[in-house]
Protein backbone atom coordinates (compact mmCIF):
# COMPACT_ATOMS: atom_id res chain seq x y z
CA UNK A 1 0.00 0.00 0.00
CA UNK A 2 1.57 3.68 -0.82
CA UNK A 3 2.28 5.87 1.94
CA UNK A 4 -0.04 8.96 0.70
CA UNK A 5 -2.87 5.51 1.06
CA UNK A 6 -1.67 5.07 4.17
CA UNK A 7 -1.74 8.40 5.40
CA UNK A 8 -5.47 9.21 4.32
CA UNK A 9 -6.77 6.36 5.91
CA UNK A 10 -4.99 6.80 9.35
CA UNK A 11 -6.00 10.20 9.24
CA UNK A 12 -9.67 9.69 8.26
CA UNK A 13 -9.69 7.32 10.98
CA UNK A 14 -8.36 9.87 13.78
CA UNK A 15 -10.23 12.24 12.75
CA UNK A 16 -13.90 10.36 12.49
CA UNK A 17 -12.83 8.93 15.97
CA UNK A 18 -12.13 12.64 17.20
CA UNK A 19 -15.72 13.58 16.56
CA UNK A 20 -17.16 10.94 17.90
CA UNK A 21 -14.75 11.65 20.68
CA UNK A 22 -15.89 14.79 21.18
CA UNK A 23 -19.53 14.18 20.60
CA UNK A 24 -19.78 11.54 23.21
CA UNK A 25 -17.97 14.08 25.68
CA UNK A 26 -20.61 16.70 25.31
CA UNK A 27 -22.99 13.88 25.78
CA UNK A 28 -21.60 13.20 29.06
CA UNK A 29 -21.05 16.56 29.85
CA UNK A 30 -24.72 18.36 28.75
CA UNK A 31 -26.78 15.67 28.19
CA UNK A 32 -26.49 12.95 30.76
CA UNK A 33 -24.52 14.89 33.41
CA UNK A 34 -22.87 13.47 36.97
CA UNK A 35 -25.76 12.08 39.18
CA UNK A 36 -27.99 10.93 36.02
CA UNK A 37 -27.10 7.24 36.43
CA UNK A 38 -29.02 5.42 37.87
CA UNK A 39 -32.32 7.78 36.66
CA UNK A 40 -31.50 8.78 32.67
CA UNK A 41 -30.49 6.42 29.55
CA UNK A 42 -30.19 7.75 26.01
CA UNK A 43 -30.82 4.93 23.12
CA UNK A 44 -30.73 2.43 26.34
CA UNK A 45 -27.56 3.55 27.92
CA UNK A 46 -26.70 4.79 30.86
CA UNK A 47 -23.86 7.30 31.74
CA UNK A 48 -21.76 5.07 32.85
CA UNK A 49 -22.11 2.70 29.69
CA UNK A 50 -21.59 6.09 27.56
CA UNK A 51 -18.58 6.36 29.68
CA UNK A 52 -17.23 3.27 29.00
CA UNK A 53 -17.81 4.03 25.22
CA UNK A 54 -15.79 7.80 25.52
CA UNK A 55 -12.97 5.71 27.10
CA UNK A 56 -12.62 3.00 24.47
CA UNK A 57 -12.87 6.05 21.88
CA UNK A 58 -10.19 7.94 23.52
CA UNK A 59 -7.57 5.08 23.08
CA UNK A 60 -8.51 4.57 19.71
CA UNK A 61 -7.70 8.69 19.37
CA UNK A 62 -4.41 7.90 20.97
CA UNK A 63 -3.49 4.69 18.85
CA UNK A 64 -4.19 6.93 15.79
CA UNK A 65 -2.56 9.41 17.18
CA UNK A 66 0.59 7.47 17.75
CA UNK A 67 0.38 5.50 14.08
CA UNK A 68 0.19 9.51 12.63
CA UNK A 69 3.02 10.57 14.36
CA UNK A 70 5.24 7.07 13.38
CA UNK A 71 3.85 7.51 9.61
CA UNK A 72 4.84 11.01 9.56
CA UNK A 73 8.18 10.54 11.63
CA UNK A 74 10.57 11.05 8.49
CA UNK A 75 9.37 14.94 8.19
CA UNK A 76 8.85 14.77 11.81
CA UNK A 77 12.84 13.80 12.67
CA UNK A 78 13.79 16.91 9.25
CA UNK A 79 11.65 19.44 10.73
CA UNK A 80 13.48 19.16 14.60
CA UNK A 81 16.68 17.83 13.57
CA UNK A 82 17.25 19.83 10.21
CA UNK A 83 20.35 18.56 7.80
CA UNK A 84 23.37 17.04 8.83
CA UNK A 85 25.65 19.79 10.52
CA UNK A 86 22.83 22.46 10.94
CA UNK A 87 21.96 23.94 13.91
CA UNK A 88 18.29 23.57 15.88
CA UNK A 89 16.74 27.04 15.29
CA UNK A 90 15.42 28.88 18.25
CA UNK A 91 11.83 28.04 17.26
CA UNK A 92 12.26 24.68 16.69
CA UNK A 93 13.75 24.31 20.33
CA UNK A 94 11.01 26.36 21.86
CA UNK A 95 8.69 23.80 20.21
CA UNK A 96 10.20 20.80 21.52
CA UNK A 97 10.20 22.19 24.65
CA UNK A 98 6.26 23.37 24.91
CA UNK A 99 6.01 19.77 23.44
CA UNK A 100 7.42 17.85 26.08
CA UNK A 101 5.83 20.42 29.10
CA UNK A 102 2.62 19.34 27.19
CA UNK A 103 3.34 15.54 27.55
CA UNK A 104 5.08 15.96 31.20
CA UNK A 105 1.42 17.37 32.07
CA UNK A 106 -0.55 14.97 30.74
CA UNK A 107 1.16 11.91 32.23
CA UNK A 108 1.92 13.53 35.89
CA UNK A 109 -1.43 12.61 37.44
CA UNK A 110 -0.51 8.81 36.27
CA UNK A 111 2.30 9.08 38.39
CA UNK A 112 0.55 10.34 41.46
CA UNK A 113 -0.27 7.86 44.11
CA UNK A 114 -3.29 6.93 44.79
CA UNK A 115 -5.20 8.27 48.24
CA UNK A 116 -8.20 6.95 49.98
CA UNK A 117 -10.26 9.05 51.48
CA UNK A 118 -12.04 8.81 55.13
CA UNK A 119 -15.58 7.00 54.55
CA UNK A 120 -16.60 9.95 57.26
CA UNK A 121 -15.86 12.31 54.77
CA UNK A 122 -16.68 11.03 51.14
CA UNK A 123 -20.27 10.00 52.66
CA UNK A 124 -21.52 13.32 54.64
CA UNK A 125 -24.52 14.48 52.69
CA UNK A 126 -23.05 17.44 52.35
CA UNK A 127 -22.49 17.14 48.37
CA UNK A 128 -25.29 18.13 45.99
CA UNK A 129 -25.94 14.34 44.49
CA UNK A 130 -28.77 11.83 44.37
CA UNK A 131 -30.94 13.64 46.42
CA UNK A 132 -30.21 16.77 45.20
CA UNK A 133 -31.07 15.19 41.80
CA UNK A 134 -34.38 13.43 42.69
CA UNK A 135 -35.24 16.72 44.89
CA UNK A 136 -35.24 18.86 42.11
CA UNK A 137 -36.69 16.30 39.55
CA UNK A 138 -39.95 16.13 42.41
CA UNK A 139 -40.62 20.37 41.48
Amino acid sequence: MRKSTQNTIVDSLLLTSFLFLTSTGFLLFFVLPAGTNKSYTLAGLSRHDWGEIHLVIAFTVLVLAVLHLLLHFPWLKATFLGRKGSSISPRTLVIGLVSVMIVAVAIAPYLLPLEKRDSRIAHSGKGRGQKHMLHNSAE
